[in-house]
Order: structure tokens, then C-alpha cells, then sequence
């Protein structure tokens, strides 16, 4: 008897560990680490025991599998799929994912503001204030971006993290070397460099609201492209947001009067 009811309650702590990851939720590492590996081991002790069940696609019988195994996967084309529907066939509770795969189209989101701001500024060799829509080759210039805390949250916002992606015409000129011991650089725990993106990780404090970030750019290659959105976020709390939609920039060839 004590064996069953100490199976019971384990199953129903492990379904709310579950149902607690499955929600819109950001959890750090250590937290999702923890709680995956307890459901791992609960399930390594568990009978597995045969599972059964049939994939119907508009109206039609795909398959009829029966499996051993905690997880199974099936693939088709939902894009071509009017209906589908799954009858489980065991007596085994059955739960079911759907994961879609693809590239994003390439147009602009609406920008956002969720208990952050943010301002996006370029500007030439000078300082001057600078339109990319339009570039010609070989022009140097600097992406300065401000990130304040609007004081919604009436508390610091921890663990920020800056996305800024280019376009492919643009390249990054990394500067890391020059730019150890700055003011901003002491400004942010941690900045990634990539070929077509820097990440910046830092912290917003009430008395000091607002941060400014900058890199140094170079438009290189010329044609047309398409320059990602621009975001900041906390990394554990979806409802911290701020974002600039992308934009389609172009990069024309240097002529004679430019060199």
C-alpha cells in the first residue's frame, strides 16, 4: 500500500514538474537542468511497457506504431494538411508535441516596448548622424544603442541581453583589444563577438537607468540586404522586451566621385 501511494505521489510531483517547464516560462539553466534530470531518472525506473497508437492525415491512416520506447517521432507536411488527428490505442497516457521547422520570412516585426526602451542611432566617422538605408562601399560608421529601464518593474532589471544582428553587406570591426578597461566596457558582464552579430549581457540599475552601447561597423560588399531586428531582453522573463524591427539596406559599388 505504501509503495503505491509513494508511486502516486511521485507521479504527481513529476507531472507538475512537467506541466511547470512546458509553460511560457523562462527558467535558468540550473532550475531546467535539475527538473530534466529528475523526470530522466523517473522514467529510466519506470515500466516502460508497450505503447500504441495510429496518426490519421485527412481522414486517412498514416501509421500504426507500437513502441517500448518514452518518446517516439513522426514527421509529415503540415502545410499540406487539412486535418490530423492521433487515437491512442494503450492504455498509457499519451501526450503529444507538435514542433514546426523553417526559416522566418524576411519582413519587418513591429517594434516593442515591455517594461524596457530602447533607441537605435548611426552615426558617421565624425559623430554625425547617419541614414543606412542607403551606403556606398567602404563606409565607416557606428551603431549606438541606448537601453533604459522606464522604471515599470520599480526594481533593477538583471540579466539583460542585447541581440544585434547586420546585415550581410556590413561587417563588424572588432575593437575588443582598445576597448578593455572603457567606460563601456565596464558597463556590461559580458560581450559575444560572432562574424554577423554581437551580444552584450549586462544589468540595469534604478539610480542609473540607461546604458550605451556601441560598435564600429564597416559597409563592405555592395548589393541589398536585409538588416535583422534588434532587441534586448531579460534571458528569464519574457514579459522584459524591447525591440526595432529590421529594415532592407543597400551598399552601392564606390564610383569615381566617392573614392
Amino acid at each position: 500500500m505504501n509503495d503505491i501511494m509513494g508511486e502516486e505521489r511521485t507521479t504527481s510531483l513529476i507531472l507538475k514538474i512537467a506541466k511547470e517547464l512546458a509553460k511560457k516560462r523562462w527558467y535558468n539553466t540550473q532550475a531546467t537542468s535539475f527538473g530534466l534530470l529528475a523526470i530522466g531518472k523517473y522514467l529510466k525506473n519506470k515500466d516502460k511497457g508497450p505503447v500504441s497508437y495510429e496518426l490519421h492525415i485527412d481522414d486517412g491512416l498514416v501509421t500504426d506504431v507500437t513502441t517500448n520506447t518514452h518518446l517516439d517521432n513522426l514527421e509529415f507536411d503540415l502545410e499540406k494538411t487539412q486535418a490530423w488527428r492521433i487515437k491512442n490505442k494503450s492504455n498509457a497516457e499519451l501526450y503529444v508535441t507538435i514542433t514546426r521547422k523553417g526559416k522566418p520570412e524576411m519582413i519587418a516585426q513591429q517594434d516593442v516596448e515591455e517594461n524596457l526602451k530602447i533607441r537605435i542611432s548611426y552615426l558617421d566617422s565624425n559623430g554625425k548622424s547617419l541614414d543606412v538605408s542607403n551606403l556606398p562601399q567602404g563606409t565607416d560608421f557606428q551603431a549606438v544603442v541606448n537601453i533604459t529601464n522606464p522604471g515599470t518593474r520599480f526594481a533593477e532589471l538583471d540579466e539583460l541581453a542585447l541581440d544585434q544582428f547586420i546585415p550581410s553587406g556590413w561587417e563588424i570591426r572588432n575593437d575588443r583589444v582598445a576597448d578593455i578597461g572603457s567606460s563601456e566596457s565596464l558597463s556590461y558582464d559580458y560581450r559575444d563577438f560572432r562574424d554577423a552579430s554581437v551580444h552584450t549581457f549586462f544589468d540595469l540599475k534604478q539610480n542609473a537607468p540607461t546604458k550605451v552601447f556601441s560598435i564600429d561597423l564597416t559597409a563592405s560588399y555592395a548589393g541589398k540586404f536585409f538588416q535583422p531586428d534588434i532587441s534586448c531582453h531579460a534571458m528569464y522573463d519574457k514579459s522584459i522586451l524591447a525591440r526595432r524591427s529590421g529594415q532592407w539596406v543597400e551598399v552601392r559599388p564606390n564610383t569615381n566621385e566617392e573614392l
